[in-house]
């Protein structure tokens, strides 16, 4: 499960048989993408320093793609969420440019964190993504903001990935008959987080489903669509 309060890691034997292997010790995953992705929107909140970012972004000639000129019209937008505004940056960034540590990776449980990861993107926003010290925006700084939406995504979900094959390592090692991983929560139609969860099926001879876009956002929704298929 992995949304705005909860990130939790569910071994599922049948209808009321659970048990949580790992799960979220302070914010929930789609809390801390809300924050990040409202941090960035504040940075970009005017329309100069949109238009900067739209110039510098398609006026690089190592950016092939180019943003759309219409790119911020979903600002405003109340029935848009922090997940989609956040991979609609992250999808012109690259998040190699920019090393964020993956929380807890080296901490033995399948537990997770995002505290730390919040403050270290939150503070480098603040040091290299709005830059005015001297009267006039840094240019630079608008290609570091889609870096650090890429690389704060890929920091987070990389977290839920290792976390989740450690527990799938653990459901190994005591012959469990877990087949298939189900994804529930606003996070599961991220094309990053979806590409994670799809690699560890493959590699451990699992399928995976996840509920329709429009029931994603709402837990009890999500969890329930999820019984109906397994009974039927």
């Amino acid at each position: 499960i992995a949304s705005n309060k909860i990130t939790q890691v569910v071994f599922t034997r049948g209808v009321g048989l659970h048990r949580i292997l790992g799960t979220s010790i302070d914010l929930g995953i789609g809390t801390f993408i809300d924050r990040i992705a409202t941090s960035i929107c504040e940075i970009l909140s005017t329309p100069e320093s949109q238009h900067e970012l739209l110039e510098s972004y398609n006026t690089n000639p190592a950016h092939e793609r180019k943003m759309p000129r219409d790119f911020f019209k979903f600002f405003g937008d109340k029935n848009i969420y922090g997940g989609e505004i956040l991979e609609k940056f992250s999808s012109f960034g690259d998040y190699a440019q920019i090393n964020y540590s993956i929380p807890m990776i080296k901490d033995s449980s399948t537990d997770m964190s995002y505290t730390g990861l919040l403050t270290s993107v939150k503070n480098s926003l603040k040091k290299d993504g709005s830059s005015e010290e001297a009267g006039e925006r840094d240019p630079s700084a608008n290609h570091f903001l889609l870096d650090a939406a890429a690389a704060c995504q890929y920091s987070a979900f990389k977290q839920i990935d290792v976390k989740t094959r450690r527990c799938m390592e653990i459901l190994k090692k005591v012959n469990s008959q877990s087949k298939t991983i189900n994804l529930a929560g606003g996070c599961s139609h991220n094309k990053t987080f979806y590409s994670f969860m799809q690699a560890a099926a493959k590699d451990y001879d699992h399928s995976i489903v996840r509920s329709a876009r429009n029931q994603a956002q709402d837990n009890p929704v999500s969890v329930a669509w999820m019984g109906w298929e397994y009974l039927n």
